[in-house]
């Protein structure tokens, strides 16, 4: 079977960007339109990623400033800790 060549793979790519530019159109996003349902959709989307990653890090800020204070606690000797008789 005979490879393409660098020319011959170029054409086809331009071939197909051209046969499939139509399906590849913008969104309504794109082209500024903000009452449609799909920019209602976009604006939904974004706001529970946001949500999504905001709690993420509060949690992961909330651990850390957790053992923080436990690791004071330790070094200020005010934990006790069992015997281990």
């Amino acid at each position: 079977m005979k490879s393409f060549s660098f020319m011959q793979s170029a054409v086809l790519l331009l071939f197909l960007v051209l046969i499939f530019s139509a399906i590849a159109s913008a969104c309504p996003v794109c082209y500024g339109e903000t009452e449609s349902k799909m920019a209602d959709g976009v604006n939904a989307a974004i706001m529970v990623l946001l949500g999504i990653t905001g709690g993420v890090l509060t949690l992961f800020t909330s651990l850390f400033l957790r053992f923080r204070k436990r690791i004071k606690m330790t070094l200020s000797g005010s934990v006790d800790y069992p015997s281990s008789n």
